[in-house]
């Protein structure tokens, strides 16, 4: 069993009650995604299995890939009925559940612009909502699912403050200070990204970029707007920034994390932790040089690093 094939086995598993052979293949299904849904299988699946897919919360996918594959698979069922493959036929025959289980607000401007926009899948409203997401001026919520998924990974975090503190005047996300901190690990590691405060029903705008120290080069920057959400475990309200690509770390060498935020007031932390061990791992934060940066080792942004071993 591989991604490339899973989809043909687990409708077997699923028939036959086999349930050891179901969890091996959404066990594959999760850490594979983007190549399970993008196999030649996927696209001959029943629909409930389309729409139980869309709704897991673990997949290690780009949602913009994810609308990709589930937009193939409405334009391969339409044919298959003889219909043309139009937005409303292929909407029709995905169904509401589905669409609306797509994480939409995760793709960055570009990606709905190029991919969803022409995929008329959705309405004029749905399209001019996100669009006001993606400018900072939506007034309602939007009716797409906006929790981020979680990876099914060896990616571990890293819990830099004791405290957390509600919005106030301290901590503006006005875009014109960037929020920064400054660490090292004493073993190679691979970023994957950082965690922001945010507030509640807040929407933002972020740049975030990591830097060599040294030279000031920079090693990753994503950009994008970001819908804040209630932490699983803490009381506080925030969002993650995952990168692209993953960023090497080596060990004993120092980075910077320096993010551009527009929005609301954030939650803030306080109590930072100079040294944090974190499975093994030691990261060690001081406060930037740049005295134009926001924040500092004790007191600001960023309450999660997220990371993995060097393989």
């Amino acid at each position: 069993m591989k991604a490339s094939n899973v989809f043909c086995i687990l409708p077997y598993a699923q028939k036959f009650e086999d349930k050891d052979l179901e969890d091996r293949c959404w066990k594959v299904i999760e850490e594979q995604t983007e190549e399970a849904v993008t196999s030649d299988e996927f696209v001959t699946v029943e629909r409930s299995l389309v729409e139980t897919v869309v709704k897991r919360e673990v997949l290690d996918v780009k949602e913009v890939e994810l609308f990709k594959a589930v937009n193939r698979w409405a334009t391969e069922e339409s044919q298959r009925q003889g219909i043309t493959p139009d937005g409303e036929s292929k909407r029709r025959i995905l169904g509401e559940e589905i669409v609306k289980a797509i994480r939409f607000p995760f793709m960055s401007q570009q990606e709905f612009a190029s991919v969803v926009i022409d995929s008329e899948l959705l309405t004029l409203k749905e399209v001019g909502s996100m669009m006001k997401h993606y400018n900072g001026v939506l007034t309602c919520s939007l009716p797409f699912a906006q929790a981020s998924r979680k990876k099914r990974s060896n990616i571990h975090q890293c819990q830099r403050f004791r405290v957390f503190n509600p919005p106030d005047r301290r901590w503006a996300c006005d875009n014109i200070v960037p929020n920064c901190i400054t660490f090292y690990v004493n073993k190679p590691v691979m970023l994957h990204g950082v965690q922001h405060f945010g507030s509640e029903g807040g929407n933002y705008r972020v740049s975030t970029e990591v830097k060599d120290t040294i030279n000031g080069s920079s090693l990753v920057k994503q950009s994008g707007s970001y819908a804040s959400e209630k932490d699983e475990t803490l009381s506080y309200y925030g969002f993650t920034v995952l990168f692209d690509r993953p960023v090497c770390l080596a060990e004993n060498k120092e980075y910077q994390i320096e993010s551009f935020m527009s929005g609301r007031n954030s939650w803030y932390g306080t109590e930072g932790q100079t040294s944090v061990d974190s499975q093994g791992v030691v990261f060690t934060f001081s406060t930037s040089e740049d005295r134009l940066c926001g924040g500092n080792v004790t007191v600001g942004q960023f309450p999660v690093l997220f990371w993995s071993a060097r393989r």
